[in-house]
């Protein structure tokens, strides 16, 4: 299972250690982050860069790296501080999205010029933000985000335990910007969510400062379910249907996506289209004579209609399982169009 992992993973993650679910992956790569910096004895290295709107997971070392919010509020006494950078949200009708990236990243340059020996790492939901909305920015910004803080020796860490395995059109967002980070963190498809897996991998740089003779040097985690004979077993079974039949569907996907937007391009009640791979999401305006305006309401008008969609907060947004068909994508984008007019 490790050596199949390895070889779609970008390169050069050549190391992989198991836990069992997203949280735990991502809570396993601030670990390591952490503890690479002191395997080496490093002073400073203790905090954490993140983007606006993140969300990585509910233990409390990934709220601690998340925006605060529903999610983490309560828990907010006990979490450490990150420091959240800037997001340019990009969507179809943004105007001059290169000149706020760039501002953006000259922010970010002046931050790290003064603080970035402070940092261990940063960690990102690669292009795609699910939690706060389907949000995208581009590769061009975070291909520019990695290049600063690698500048500053800062590791980097992706958190792809949702657009990994083919959700960007690729099979990891890395992949899709063009840019491999040092940690990276998967779960969710590995098995088709049948049973719980999940990994971090990690390149040759973080794998060779846990090398050595002394015990402290050890990544002391481990849960009873760590790499299980089912997970496995049921991880490459998906990975093999993944590749036999998935691929050049979600290849595709992005395509089709757009097509049915450009449908949605005129209706008064959605705005900021995007998509990227087999994600395709919009804003709803309010309005006042609207049959259906709550998130709520508009779940159940989606249902009754035969088609599951969860807005989150204003953000309507299609992820579809690879083996839809063209026909029952159009479906889906005729039924959003009668809710909405209703």
């Amino acid at each position: 299972m490790a050596d199949r992992l390895i070889a779609l993973t970008p390169k050069p993650l050549h190391h992989l250690f198991y836990s069992d679910n997203g949280s735990t992956a991502v809570e396993v790569g601030l670990k390591m982050a952490f503890q690479f910096w002191r395997n080496q004895k490093a002073k400073g290295r203790n905090r954490f860069l993140a983007l606006q709107g993140a969300y990585h997971g509910d233990t409390l070392g990934t709220m601690s790296i998340g925006e605060r919010g529903l999610f983490n509020d309560l828990f907010g006494e006990l979490l450490f501080q990150a420091k959240l950078l800037p997001l340019p949200y990009s969507y179809w009708e943004k105007k001059d999205l290169e000149a706020e990236e760039d501002r953006l990243l000259a922010q970010t340059a002046q931050h790290l010029a003064q603080e970035g020996e402070n940092y261990a790492a940063l960690i990102v939901e690669p292009l795609i933000q699910g939690a706060a909305g389907m949000k995208l920015y581009s590769a061009r910004y975070l291909k520019g985000l990695v290049e600063l803080v690698r500048s500053q020796g800062i590791l980097v860490i992706f958190d792809e335990v949702m657009t990994g395995f083919g959700r960007t059109g690729e099979w990891f967002a890395a992949d899709k910007a063009g840019v491999a980070p040092d940690i990276l963190c998967v779960s969710k498809g590995i098995t088709g969510g049948t049973m719980p897996l999940a990994a971090t991998l990690c390149d040759d740089l973080v794998y060779e400062a846990f090398l050595g003779d002394e015990p402290s040097l050890t990544l002391y985690h481990g849960h009873s379910y760590t790499a299980n004979p089912l997970g496995c077993a049921a991880g490459l079974a998906s990975l093999s249907i993944m590749e036999k039949e998935s691929e050049a569907n979600f290849r595709h996907l992005e395509g089709w996506h757009t097509e049915e937007l450009r449908s949605l391009k005129n209706n008064p009640r959605i705005e900021h289209l995007r998509t990227l791979g087999c994600m395709a999401a919009m804003e709803i305006r309010p309005q006042k004579k609207a049959r259906y305006t709550t998130r709520k309401e508009l779940m159940h008008a989606f249902a009754e209609k035969g088609i599951l969609l969860r807005p989150l907060g204003s953000s309507l947004y299609v992820l579809p399982p690879y083996c839809i068909t063209r026909d029952e994508l159009a479906l889906v984008y005729q039924v959003i169009q009668e809710v909405l007019n209703a």
